[in-house]
């Protein structure tokens, strides 16, 4: 995510704000899941290798009913790590919102977890990790700088890692390369 936007933004006709902002509330860490994805322990204990992180870990979502009735709408494998680490602990914090029907959760779970969301790609999380320091990543940057390329991961400053050029390459495609 940029500072900047790219582009021209298109509010479209029936644009409104829906619903009403959430609010940050204690939920019991057994509060039930409607149709969730499988939990796996191995994603768990690969995101919790260095142990519970508070500065990675979100809240998760809770979608109350108008009956009352709670259910997590996300992150059940976050709700599965603060257990883990947490064994005494009979509530967690969560982020809860409402909805009016079940097929509105439904909806949210899709938009939320699918349709409306861009996770990163390849070269802007190797941007990053050079950034951090990561051994393997400032191999490559200085492999790219002897090859005279670079990876562009973000228009921002900093954003272009390796040679000081034009001439930019994605970094999945240099690693075949170099193979």
């Amino acid at each position: 995510m940029s500072n900047t936007l790219n582009g021209v933004f298109k509010k479209r006709k029936n644009s409104y704000v829906k619903g009403a902002l959430g609010q940050m509330v204690n939920v019991s860490v057994d509060v039930p899941s409607k149709v969730n994805r499988q939990t796996n322990a191995d994603r768990i204990s690969r995101y919790t290798k260095n142990g519970f992180d508070w500065n990675k870990w979100s809240l998760p979502i809770v979608a109350q009913l108008p009956n009352q009735e709670q259910y997590l709408l996300d992150g059940d494998h976050r709700r599965h790590m603060y257990k883990q680490f947490h064994p005494e602990a009979t509530e967690m914090p969560a982020w809860l919102i409402d909805v009016a029907t079940v097929e509105e959760f439904h909806n949210l779970f899709v938009e939320i977890n699918s349709t409306g969301r861009k996770n990163v790609n390849s070269d802007e999380s190797f941007v990053h990790m050079v950034l951090a320091g990561d051994k393997k990543a400032l191999t490559l940057k200085s492999q790219l700088i002897n090859c005279g390329v670079s990876v562009n991961g973000s228009p921002e400053e900093g954003g272009t890692v390796g040679a000081d050029s034009s001439r930019h390459v994605k970094i999945n495609s240099f690693k075949r390369a170099l193979k």
